[in-house]
C-alpha cells in the first residue's frame, strides 16, 4: 500500500480530543467523519477528498453520547450506534439510529425511530461495532456482554 497524498490536518485539536469515527458516503461524493465532542455532543463534519470542509462545518447531531460507531449504507445513508451518557445500569445503554444525508450541510433526516438494544444494560462501558451488508440491505450490530451475562450479542437492522 502506498500513500497517494500528504498528511492533512482536519482541525480537531482540543485539550481533550475526541476519538474520530470515519466512514465513506458515496452520494454526494464526499467523506463524512463523525466525532463525539468532550462535552458528549455528537457532531458531523463533512470532508471532501481534498480535505476541505463541505457545508457549514460541524453540525450537531445529538447530545448525551459517550461513544459512537457508524457504518455507511445505501448512498447517503448511515447508521449510528450511540452509547448513551449517564444512563443507569438498569436502562439500555446502546441506541441505533439511521439517517439520510442529502446535501453536504445536511445534519441527516432520521429514517424511522431509534432502536435501543435491550441486552445492553450494563454498569460498564460497552463497545459496539457496526457493519453494512449490501446484498441484504442490512446493518449488523455487535456489542459486548452486559452486567448479567457474558458473551457477545448481535442484532440486525434494515
Amino acid at each position: 500500500m502506498a500513500s497517494n497524498g500528504p498528511e492533512q490536518d482536519l482541525g480537531t485539536a482540543t485539550a481533550n480530543p475526541p476519538a474520530p469515527q470515519m466512514l465513506a458516503i458515496s452520494t454526494p461524493p464526499s467523506f463524512a467523519a463523525l466525532f463525539f465532542a468532550p462535552a458528549a455532543a455528537l457532531k458531523l463534519r463533512r470532508i471532501g477528498l481534498n480535505a476541505t470542509v463541505l457545508g457549514p462545518g460541524d453540525v450537531a447531531l445529538a447530545t448525551g453520547i459517550a461513544r459512537v460507531a457508524c457504518a455507511a449504507g445505501k448512498p447517503g445513508q448511515l447508521a449510528i450506534v450511540e452509547r448513551l451518557y449517564g444512563q443507569g445500569a438498569d436502562q439500555p445503554q446502546l441506541r441505533v439510529r439511521k439517517v439520510q444525508i442529502a446535501t453536504p450541510g445536511d445534519p441527516g433526516t432520521p429514517l424511522g425511530l431509534p432502536v435501543e438494544l435491550a441486552s445492553s444494560t450494563a454498569k460498564y462501558p460497552l463497545e459496539a461495532a457496526i457493519a453494512y451488508v449490501a446484498q441484504a440491505d442490512t446493518y449488523v450490530v455487535v456489542w459486548s456482554g452486559d452486567a448479567t451475562s457474558d458473551g457477545v450479542w448481535v442484532q440486525r437492522f434494515r
